[in-house]
């Protein structure tokens, strides 16, 4: 069986009608921004007290680890217990030190967000002045599985579009944003800074 194609005219001109419905206004990505914002803030100092918990541990492990020596050179304990023991610390000190977070960084969040206000505020402009193949990564973080021609508006969208939807809809940005773990919506964020801002785009 032979499908007919459609032009690509006919589906650009779906696309960009498409485009122009979901634009969001500077204010709300600022708004949503703002929030990403926060909950960065957020992020880092819960980080901040989990690394304050693990240096106490760790000191708390290394005084131990101490104390075994003392034991074992006044002869206190067994060569065997003192492996033993010692093997036991070390390696709950290793698994602390192995739990360090890597911590997001906030300048470059507000760098990327301060980049992408512009160009998403003018949507189709923005799609329009794109070169391939930067144009198809900017069509994926807007609708990352595609769409049926036709039925565009049935679609999935991106995080940060799905985002715009709900607090274009009536929620606030901040329950918009509760349902998005924070690093996967930050990574879309700064992909879309590398579309727009790269060398090649314009």
């Amino acid at each position: 069986m032979h499908r007919k194609s459609l032009p690509v005219a006919e589906v650009h001109v779906e696309f960009t009608s498409f485009l122009d419905e979901i634009t969001p206004r500077r204010q709300l990505i600022q708004e949503i921004g703002e929030r990403v914002i926060k909950t960065v803030q957020q992020e880092k100092q819960s980080i901040a007290a989990q690394r304050q918990r693990r240096r106490t541990w760790i000191g708390q492990l290394n005084s131990e680890i101490n104390e075994l020596v003392r034991m074992r050179a006044q002869n206190l304990i067994t060569n065997e217990e003192f492996i033993q023991q010692k093997n036991r610390l070390v390696s709950q000190r290793l698994a602390l030190e192995s739990q360090a977070h890597q911590t997001t960084d906030l300048a470059r969040v507000q760098a990327d967000l301060e980049q992408i206000i512009e160009p998403l505020s003018e949507l189709q402009t923005t799609w329009k002045a794109l070169k391939p193949p930067l144009r198809s990564r900017f069509d994926r973080l807007i609708l990352p599985g595609g769409f049926l021609t036709g039925r565009i508006r049935t679609a999935d969208l991106g995080l940060l579009f799905n985002s715009f939807r709900a607090s274009a809809t009536g929620l606030s940005t901040e329950v918009a944003l509760t349902w998005i773990p924070p690093n996967p919506i930050i990574s879309e964020i700064h992909e879309f800074r590398e579309v727009i801002c790269a060398p090649e785009a314009l």
